[in-house]
């Protein structure tokens, strides 16, 4: 009986260790990647800016990872999007990234919509000039004309400029000038605030495989 138990563990251990081995060769990697569908923007920048890249392995993950970055850059049609992969040599796949070009002024038109309403609601506008070089560098401006209603939650009115660029490995840089007046109420007291505000920051996609 105990040598037929240690004979059951020995045959369970080696399948076991089979099973990791055939495992592991089917991990599929990432052995090449090809970007279709732009006019304007250069492929090579959507490469450099994925936080994925060539031998990097291939999941699920790893491509709702990019739909999800180039989504994030703000400067492609959302619904052209598309992800597909074929097959290469051993357990090596082709990603193929179908992306277009969004317009000069609005990313999908029922966006562009969808944004507006908000802005007006909020008694201001905001427009962006999207990639107009193709290099990833988008430029946007703003105004809000509420004023002297010292609402703490909407303070106004202001005046915007800014810019935003694609970095690599994921990253995206954001600067932001601000002219603004702001009223505000305190304990039974109204206030006023003028001044200039400067806001740089960065968000980054990182590929957590």
């Amino acid at each position: 009986m105990r040598k037929f138990r240690l004979l059951f563990l020995v045959i369970i251990l080696l399948l076991t260790v089979a099973s990791s081995v055939h495992g592991e060769t089917e991990e599929l990697i990432i052995g090449d990647i090809v970007v279709k569908g732009l006019a304007r923007t250069d492929p090579q920048l959507v490469l450099k800016h994925l936080p994925v890249g060539i031998d990097d392995q291939w999941s699920a993950e790893t491509e709702a990872l990019i739909g999800q970055t180039l989504f994030e850059t703000n400067i492609f049609d959302p619904f052209s999007i598309a992800i597909s992969t074929e097959a290469m040599t051993g357990n090596k796949v082709r990603v193929i990234i179908q992306v277009e070009d969004a317009g000069y002024f609005m990313l999908h038109p029922y966006i562009y919509v969808f944004y507006l309403v908000g802005d007006l609601t909020e008694s201001q506008f905001t427009q962006r000039i999207i990639n107009p070089w193709g290099n990833g560098v988008s430029f946007s401006v703003g105004v809000n004309w509420k004023a002297d209603d010292f609402a703490n939650d909407a303070p106004g009115p202001w005046q915007s400029v800014g810019f935003d660029s694609l970095g690599a490995n994921g990253s995206i840089y954001t600067y932001e000038f601000r002219n603004f007046e702001e009223h505000k109420k305190f304990n039974q007291r109204s206030f006023e605030l003028n001044g200039q505000r400067h806001k740089l920051f960065m968000r980054h996609f990182i590929n957590p495989n």
